[in-house]
């Protein structure tokens, strides 16, 4: 993370607000991959940025038993591209094939503005939600029930006095 922060700072100089602004985001961004987005622990890097064919996706995975995972990683929202995100993914899933053959098991589309939205292009071509897979570090997640909302008062356990009765 150090390297990426130091990367950052070389590149957004010299310091404005906007480019302090800029590096907040890539330091959110880089949080967000690395405390939800990685996959199993068991995986390994493979490669960064590598050529596969014609393609360069952003990062590799290897599995101890030789499949194949290719992350790429967007800092923006997934909703305002998704079109032009959806042809790479599907560029990145073919060159993948051609390099790996079954080994690759898909390509993960991971938002970290908007890590709920992040999703798997599988082998197949079919697209499924991230969450919905056991791509993740965590494995598969399922929605989380809302505990009711509390209001302030009914967190402090506020109870209205009833009214008084008659004149006293």
């Amino acid at each position: 993370m150090a390297e990426v922060l130091a990367d950052a700072q070389r590149l957004l100089q010299p310091p404005t607000v906007e480019a302090r602004a800029h590096r907040q985001v890539l330091c959110a961004a880089v949080l967000t991959y690395f405390r939800g987005l990685l996959p199993p622990p068991s995986w390994s890097v493979l490669a960064a940025e590598p050529l596969v064919g014609r393609a360069r996706p952003d990062v590799l995975w290897r599995a101890p038993s030789g499949q194949i995972l290719i992350d790429e990683i967007k800092t923006g929202r997934l909703g305002t591209t998704l079109a032009g995100t959806t042809e790479q993914a599907l560029r990145y899933l073919d060159a993948g094939t051609a390099a790996y053959g079954p080994a690759l098991l898909g390509v993960r589309v991971l938002a970290t503005a908007e890590p709920a939205t992040s999703w798997m292009l599988m082998s197949d071509r079919t697209r499924r939600p991230l969450a919905a897979t056991r791509y993740l570090a965590g494995g598969p997640r399922r929605a989380r029930r809302r505990a009711p909302t509390r209001t302030p008062v009914d967190a402090i356990g506020y109870q209205p006095r009833p009214p008084p009765v008659g004149n006293t």
